[in-house]
């Protein structure tokens, strides 16, 4: 999960620093690098810029896609195992283009 230390970390959408007692959306680094939504994961945003953001609904369904898949993963893999399983896994749901 995206580390927010509020009085330092930015928002990505709108470059403003989390403050305590805003509302905060925040996502792990769960999107490969060569996505087109690899800068936005492992970051913290403002809730409301979040929902403002043309591509959230994409986002959100990526995460939600991701989220399906890791969870289903075998039970009492390995490291190595889970990541080999992982690399096939997401073959799809990182390939497929963004769209809103």
């Amino acid at each position: 999960m995206a580390l927010v230390k509020f009085g330092s970390t930015k928002c990505r959408l709108c470059g403003e620093t989390l403050q305590k007692g805003e509302s905060v959306v925040a996502f792990p680094a769960f999107v490969p690098p060569n996505h087109a939504f690899f800068s936005f994961a492992d970051c913290a945003y403002h809730q409301e810029c979040f929902k403002a953001w043309v591509h959230v609904v994409s986002f959100q369904n990526l995460y939600e896609s991701y989220r399906s898949i890791w969870d289903s993963r075998p039970a009492n893999l390995s490291f190595q195992e889970a990541e080999e399983w992982g690399k096939h896994a997401f073959d799809t749901v990182f390939s497929e283009p963004v769209s809103e």
